[in-house]
């Protein structure tokens, strides 16, 4: 039995599509943009949100771990250590209350210190500094009914550091004491960013443990951060 023959003219008609399927395709393709461009802006102010609080974070998380470090130095070298910050500046330093008895210099990649009998090996001492426009707010004494204090570290303090230069010209808060029992003196600071978002640290003294508070907004018309 013999087959029909094959028109092939028709089988392509057949096969391409029409003004009306082309027509409806180009709509399946606007409507799946407008999904996705209507997704990206709901999701857009998250992400710029997120980027941001990024920046503060990062900062307090460092000034933490110093201070966290701090502590632990204070307990293996067997000396009181103080930590410090520029107050609305972005430094800060950890180093010994009491200076060094060295020669006056540049600091050693190692720091040798005797404490009893053994010689005790100690990471040089340095300043640190905030990024991303990150820096310590200090709340206006009028406000927080407190004096702000500044003081200037002198060159038997600077003369240990790796890096001095930054710290000359600077006005430093009052120190943070770190123990050798593991203890601390009571205090707190604010890293606060550009955007007005800060983050609060407290140093407890009995432990001497830092804790921090959640991200906040610092109040447009006073400048406070909170109690």
């Amino acid at each position: 039995m013999k087959k029909p023959p094959v028109n092939v003219q028709n089988c392509a008609k057949a096969t391409l599509p029409g003004p009306g399927r082309a027509a409806f395709t180009l709509l399946e393709l606007l409507l799946a943009l407008s999904i996705l461009v209507t997704l990206a802006t709901l999701s857009l102010p998250g992400l710029i949100r997120s980027l941001k609080q990024q920046g503060v974070q990062g900062n307090a998380e460092q000034v933490r771990q110093i201070l966290d470090q701090a502590r632990i130095r204070a307990v293996e070298e067997g000396r009181i250590l103080q930590f410090r910050f520029e107050p609305h500046g972005t430094h800060y330093v950890l180093l010994p209350f009491e200076p060094l008895e060295e020669s006056a210099g540049s600091a050693s990649p190692m720091t040798t210190t005797t404490f009893g009998k053994e010689p005790v090996r100690t990471d040089p001492f340095r300043i640190y500094e905030t990024s991303q426009g990150c820096y310590f707010h200090v709340d206006s004494s009028l406000l927080s009914g407190e004096k702000a204090v500044s003081e200037r570290l002198d060159d038997p303090w600077l003369n240990h550091l790796e890096n001095p230069t930054a710290g000359r010209d600077a006005a430093w808060s009052a120190p943070i004491l770190y123990f050798p029992d593991g203890s601390a003196t009571d205090g707190s600071l604010v890293v606060m960013d550009k955007y007005r978002q800060y983050i609060k640290l407290h140093v407890r003294g009995l432990t001497g443990a830092v804790w921090t508070e959640p991200l906040a907004v610092m109040a447009e018309r006073l400048g406070q951060t909170g109690p």
